[in-house]
């Protein structure tokens, strides 16, 4: 189970005290916990621009550098914690400033759907009251978000420290602690949301299906399929062993989405996908392969000579970046669910240059539109031999179709017994109909003519 713990405040006093308690009761050893500071890892207030709600959360001015971070701990998490003292009768504006930036998941309008299947717990301390309006600040988003189970305690400690506190006062929160701990459930795909939470999803699913709601939100709805039988809370989250691509030259074209029950789908890369392209090469590209981590697929795009020379990660990273928002860097990011679980490196020939330059590629003439290449391909560890690499050839070859190219290139390593066949191994391009073209000292180069339709 994945924690994370978002305090309200900097101050580590007596609410932080309470919810760090319940956590570290609450974790079991192969459980993760994260936490988050406020206002230090998102300081900024929402500015009232409207464009996550009318355009897309990466439309938000602070999308890139705060909230990104944010979003993704939150999404990856199964257990959310919030603590907030009790200010003035309400909780800090700290808390108050992040849930501004999330008005755009509330029901209304797109919420995530594993929010249905989350729990969380809330706490808030005063030294007299308004602890109950203090939670409601921070319950009202979550009820909104669709947040599965919701669990709260606000108690008056009268006292501004923990040593301060009674004794007495401290043997009731241990109590309330261990209560609440009691009905936290270890398997997330087990947490049902409640009552509340289903009631406002189909009120909400009236609405858009009556037309009440703004375009973009409607059209959410319907690519979630929650318009139809499609439930966020019941989702079938199948292993990765049950995916089946589609079979090549079926005529049926390989979209955006894989079967349902997979909950995962393939995703050209554009340049509003940066962050999630930048995170999986940050954290899982190459996990098992250390010395290529810094790899970021940059080979296939920088000259010899800038590759040598850019060597640190963290400048990688950022050429990475440059290419992916200028459109060179082109490819498909492969997703199970909100989780990037694979990469293809696959493009026009032309943008390749250190491949156009290098007379080792040679094929024949080279001009926009002519030659898609498929250059590398990463699958994470937990993914692999699951028939994702098929699926990804397919769809490299629909889309080249579709797009009107004469060609597709590959280029296998010949080495057949090497470690990690991270351009794809030779007997997948013999099985989508690739023929040898050439064969070089340490590659072969496969090519597949694309036959457009009469």
């Amino acid at each position: 189970m994945n924690i994370l713990m978002i305090n309200g405040t900097m101050r580590k006093s007596t609410t932080y005290r309470i919810a760090k308690m319940f956590v570290e009761r609450v974790t079991l050893s192969r459980d993760t916990v994260n936490e988050l500071f406020l206002p230090r890892d998102m300081p900024e207030f929402c500015r009232g621009c409207g464009l996550c709600i009318t355009q897309g959360a990466k439309k938000c001015p602070d999308y890139f550098i705060y909230l990104r971070r944010v979003t993704r701990l939150i999404d990856e998490a199964d257990l959310l914690v919030f603590a907030t003292p009790t200010y003035v009768y309400h909780a800090t504006g700290q808390i108050k400033a992040l849930l501004d930036h999330y008005g755009y998941r509330w029901m209304v309008h797109r919420p995530e759907g594993s929010m249905f299947r989350k729990q969380a717990v809330c706490f808030s301390t005063a030294a007299g009251g308004g602890m109950k309006s203090a939670l409601k600040d921070i319950t009202d988003s979550l009820n909104w978000w669709g947040v599965g189970r919701i669990y709260t305690y606000g108690v008056a400690v009268r006292s501004m420290s923990w040593d301060g506190v009674e004794k007495s006062v401290k043997d009731k929160i241990d109590k309330k602690v261990n209560e609440i701990m009691s009905r936290i459930v270890h398997e997330p795909g087990k947490v049902t949301p409640s009552l509340r939470a289903r009631v406002l999803f189909y009120l909400m699913r009236h609405m858009h299906r009556r037309g009440f709601m703004q375009q973009i939100d409607t059209d959410y709805w319907k690519e979630m399929g929650w318009l139809g039988d499609v439930r966020p809370w019941m989702v079938e989250k199948a292993e990765p062993e049950r995916i089946e691509p589609g079979k090549a030259g079926s005529g049926q074209a390989v979209s955006e989405k894989w079967p349902k029950k997979a909950n995962v789908c393939i995703k050209k890369l554009t340049p509003e996908m940066v962050d999630d392209f930048l995170y999986y090469f940050d954290n899982d590209a190459f996990s098992d392969h250390e010395e290529w981590s810094a790899c970021y697929c940059l080979q296939s795009h920088l000259g010899r000579e800038e590759d040598e020379r850019c060597v640190i990660k963290e400048e990688r990273h950022q050429r990475a970046k440059e290419l992916v928002l200028q459109g060179i860097m082109t490819g498909y990011l492969i997703y199970d669910g909100n989780k990037v679980a694979g990469w293809c490196n696959a493009g026009d020939k032309i943008d390749y240059g250190p491949v156009c330059e290098d007379v080792q590629f040679f094929t024949d003439r080279v001009e926009r539109g002519r030659i898609k290449v498929l250059y590398c391909m990463d699958i994470a560890p937990a993914y692999r031999g699951k028939g994702i690499a098929k699926a990804v050839m397919e769809r490299v070859l629909e889309d080249a179709k579709e797009e009107g190219y004469s060609y597709v290139e590959g280029y296998p390593f010949s080495d057949t017994e090497r470690d990690y066949q991270y351009r794809g191994p030779v007997r997948l391009y013999e099985k989508y109909g690739f023929e040898l073209y050439r064969k070089q000292e340490w590659f072969f180069i496969m090519r597949k003519e694309i036959r457009r339709s009469v």
